[in-house]
């Protein structure tokens, strides 16, 4: 049924019903890496965000990690928050995956004098492990477009500062006349960091609105200590 029928009803409930898509290694980096809020539940956070519309589902966009020599039990503990989020039952989490390869790419040291954020071009190359993350954003996109295209929701929300998104963005809003905003991840005030990163100008221009994640809404949606599953207990990892 779509929203306008549901208007017609006599008694029917005004509240949207919102669809929460969340590039979560953006979310990672934006908001809780260095903070005491990764154990976050992301759809109490979605309803933090979004307090007066029915969050009728989220997707979490994600990728496994592998462990490196540097933090050996990553992905052991990337692998515990996953199990938690597979206990709410209106978080759907999509995978992609990690694609390494040798890339050779040009020094960052000495500084372009002309202009410190571009390559020097007096530099160098030199030949780099290069770890990406491959997937998230499409399957995003496509699941959005899905969405859309079933009139799963009144209002998309996407959390992400990825400008790759900009595109999927504006045609959801323009081919099926829906709304999306987008939730920036944004560094808690608690917990500055020493490069902030610029609002996405393609997701300010192509979205209905943009909004930013504040310490707030993260302190409001954190898990419990303990999470318990169909396997036993699952305890957030130790210094999250």
């Amino acid at each position: 049924m779509t929203s306008a029928a549901r208007s017609n009803i006599v008694g029917a409930p005004t509240r949207r019903r919102v669809s929460v898509y969340i590039d979560g290694f953006n979310l990672y980096y934006g908001s809780l890496k260095g903070t005491p809020y990764k154990w976050l539940d992301p759809y109490a956070l979605a309803c933090a965000l979004l307090p007066t519309d029915d969050v009728t589902a989220v997707h979490y966009f994600t990728a496994r990690v592998k462990p490196t020599p540097r933090d050996p039990s990553i992905h052991q503990r990337q692998g515990i928050y996953l199990r938690a989020l597979a206990t709410l039952g209106k978080v759907h989490v999509r995978e992609g995956f990690f694609l390494l390869k040798r890339s050779r790419q040009v020094k960052v040291e000495p500084l372009n004098p002309t202009n410190p954020k571009v390559p020097n071009p007096a530099n160098g190359t030199v030949d780099i492990w290069l770890n990406e993350e491959k997937g998230s954003d499409v399957n995003l996109a496509t699941q959005m477009l899905l969405d859309a295209f079933d009139d799963n929701f009144d209002l998309a929300v996407v959390i992400s500062n990825d400008s790759d998104l900009a595109w999927p963005i504006l045609k959801v809003r323009q081919k099926f006349r829906k709304h999306v905003g987008v939730y920036k991840p944004d560094r808690p005030v608690g917990y500055p960091s020493p490069t902030p990163r610029p609002d996405s100008r393609e997701l300010r221009s192509n979205a209905r609105w943009f909004r930013r994640i504040e310490e707030r809404h993260l302190i409001a949606s954190q898990f419990p200590a303990t999470v318990v599953d169909a396997v036993g207990r699952i305890r957030k990892p130790a210094g999250w």
